[in-house]
């Protein structure tokens, strides 16, 4: 088995201001994975999403690209977007 590598405040700190950029920025990632039903851009066994989404942005690949966004983008449920903070900010 491999050794995962950390996900620490280092590998974020140039990229972003604040920890609360980073977070409204993996929210958005991870919306816009969900509407387009696409599947995680790094190879990982994590099925939880906001896992996927910080490593996707570790790995540089952290865009969201227009063709992949869903046409109902903007009707996402309230909800479902707390829910993703919670389970971004318990990492």
């Amino acid at each position: 088995m491999k050794k995962q590598q950390a996900l620490t405040g280092e590998s974020f700190r140039n990229r972003f201001e604040s920890q609360f950029d980073l977070v409204n920025y993996a929210i958005s990632l991870a919306q816009d994975m969900i509407v387009s039903g696409r599947g995680p851009r790094v190879k990982t066994d994590v099925l939880n999403v906001a896992h996927q989404i910080l490593d996707e942005i570790t790995a540089g690949k952290d865009v969201i690209l227009e063709e992949e966004r869903g046409e109902s983008g903007d009707d996402i449920d309230p909800l479902l977007i707390e829910q993703m903070s919670e389970s971004m900010a318990l990492g």
